[in-house]
């Protein structure tokens, strides 16, 4: 299972050539991480983030979140979690668009932390699970975290 926020790429999120800007990544990232886990959560360390495709101004992006599948656990106090951005197509005919397999627009293994200590990470206990082979995101995702 992985969890889903949907957000749309505003003016105050671009650069000058109406991309998304490089850190807006981490900050839509964390969102997506503290929603999935129903607690705060914070970025620890960027093990890896491929750009396939720029994300532009206006677009409406769906960043599905996993459990990476290699998790190190709560020993460490981190979790380790998978974002795919995706972006939704702009095709007005429905069999064409659901015919399409989701094109990821970025793909990133990130680290996270509890804001405090006395907060713990529990993998387990978490909705999240590593996408399974038969997911339409398990290859692009897959190859993030083998890199």
């Amino acid at each position: 299972m992985c969890a889903t926020l949907d957000v749309t790429i505003g003016m105050a999120d671009v650069d000058a050539y109406a991309f998304l800007y490089y850190a807006n990544y981490m900050k839509y990232n964390e969102r997506a991480a503290s929603l999935a886990a129903q607690t705060p959560l914070v970025l620890s360390e960027v093990e890896n983030m491929t750009f396939p495709l720029p994300v532009h101004w206006g677009s409406e992006v769906t960043i599905h979140t996993f459990l990476c599948p290699d998790n190190a656990g709560p020993a460490d106090g981190r979790i380790r979690l998978i974002h795919a951005w995706t972006v939704a197509t702009e095709s007005r005919d429905v069999q064409a668009a659901e015919a399409l397999k989701p094109v990821v627009y970025n793909a990133s293994v990130i680290a996270y932390t509890a804001p405090s200590a006395a907060t713990s990470i529990d993998p387990s206990m978490l909705a999240l699970r590593p996408p399974s082979v038969d997911h339409p995101l398990y290859a692009p995702v897959m190859a993030c975290v083998r890199e």
